[in-house]
């Protein structure tokens, strides 16, 4: 009797685990625990398909540069994260690990192969890094500081923008 007790117990958090809100839920409660910033805007950073589908849909299929994994057979996160400081994204991070959720890190959209997009594990997350666009060009020191989630194309804008050259690039 005490097996079929623990074996039932174990398939009720298994399935939990699985479970997007309940993945959201824990996010919601961990943010705060771990980035006090957080708590404020929790709404605006943290996106369930189950919660704020049409937001969650948007932050998904917007920033995905690679058609190839925008269908309805790609495995979609169970929460998109999109902080917008540094110590949510730690924040967020911990929290993955706490909770023993594969994290999966979207930036520029350089990703053509879709590691940042999907997963074979069943309950994953995705820390979407769009808001870290800031880019610092210094044409006399030929330096730029890139955020994590500017594209190529805004980071060739930028140069453009200080030196009035257009840019050569072999790859």
């Amino acid at each position: 009797m005490p097996f079929l007790l623990l074996t039932l117990l174990f398939f009720t958090l298994s399935n939990a685990a699985l479970d997007p809100d309940s993945v959201y839920q824990s996010f919601l409660e961990c943010l705060p625990l771990n980035s006090p910033e957080s708590a404020d805007n929790l709404s605006s950073v943290v996106y369930s398909s189950t919660t704020n589908s049409s937001a969650y849909t948007a932050v998904l299929q917007n920033y995905i540069k690679n058609k190839r994994f925008n269908t309805s057979s790609t495995p979609k996160p169970s929460v998109i994260i999109t902080p917008t400081t540094e110590s949510q994204v730690q924040a967020a991070v911990l929290c993955a690990k706490k909770l023993g959720v594969q994290i999966k890190i979207r930036s520029g959209g350089h990703d053509y192969e879709g590691i940042s997009y999907v997963s074979t594990e069943p309950d994953f997350v995705i820390l979407d890094m769009f808001n870290f666009k800031t880019i610092e060009v210094n044409i006399e020191d030929e330096t730029a500081v890139v955020g994590a989630g500017a594209q190529l194309g805004e980071l060739y804008y930028r140069i453009y923008e200080k030196s009035g050259k257009c840019i050569r690039t072999s790859f």
